[in-house]
């Protein structure tokens, strides 16, 4: 009884317990479980990047298709507005060949041929004493004058471009209204004490004329003119009279 009780007593005070074993958690299911999570993510961020690719794809085709869209608008309103353009131009030319332009025209140039050295002052004269003759003078210059300041004012809208005005009026045509229309606005402004118009400064501007290519004198048709109107013994002709290149 001793000797169990000492061998008790030894085995209590000298081997400690044996505790329970720990169960160990097998190591397989884990490593297939992190495999399979992989491929998941691979296979996610392979759809991610494909989504991406075509996405990128897309904007550019988007940023193309705008930018062609904007390259057509615009060819678009450069067409359209050189289609308006050329009817406008159209519109200014048939005014200009209309037979009321072509008898104010030819009023005052049949008058700048008979009094050339005081144009202006016989005209104003003529005006003073309401006479039928400064009428008509005054017609003329008003329907001429409303034409060049037509154009000053589409071209100042940036209706007309320079390259139809350098072609029609053109630098002659310039010319010549400034030397027949110029000193009889200018002498009526003086009388009425009124403004200068405008008009006469811009066509200046617009074709780069000087005083010097404004002082030139027409050449002068008015014995031409009556000589194609009337026929040697005197009497009148219905043979018009030869235009000089120089005539409006």
């Amino acid at each position: 009884m001793a000797a169990d009780g000492s061998s008790n007593s030894g085995t209590a005070a000298g081997v400690p317990a044996a505790s329970p074993a720990t169960p160990r958690t097998p190591t397989t299911p884990l490593l297939r479980q992190g495999s399979s999570t992989t491929r998941v993510s691979n296979s996610l961020l392979g759809k991610i990047h494909s989504a991406m690719y075509y996405q990128n794809w897309s904007l550019i085709i988007s940023a193309l298709s705008l930018l062609a869209s904007v390259v057509y608008f615009y060819n678009a309103l450069a067409l359209m507005k050189s289609g308006s353009e050329a009817s406008l131009f159209n519109d200014i030319l048939s005014e200009y060949s209309s037979p009321q332009m072509l008898d104010s025209l030819r009023t005052l140039r049949r008058f700048y041929d008979t009094h050339q050295d005081d144009y202006a002052a016989v005209f104003i004269e003529e005006y003073k004493h309401n006479s039928d003759q400064a009428w008509e003078l005054e017609h003329a210059r008003r329907r001429v004058e409303a034409w060049y300041s037509k154009v000053m004012h589409f071209h100042q809208f940036d209706l007309l471009h320079d390259k139809y005005l350098s072609v029609f009026p053109g630098r002659r045509r310039a010319i010549a209204f400034l030397q027949l229309v110029e000193p009889l606005s200018e002498a009526l402004s003086r009388f009425h004490e009124a403004d200068r118009p405008g008009v006469f400064a811009y066509v200046r501007k617009l074709y780069h004329l000087t005083d010097k290519d404004t002082a030139r004198s027409f050449p002068k048709v008015q014995q031409n003119y009556k000589d194609n109107h009337s026929g040697g013994d005197g009497s009148s002709s219905t043979q018009p009279a030869a235009a000089s290149k120089d005539e409006l």
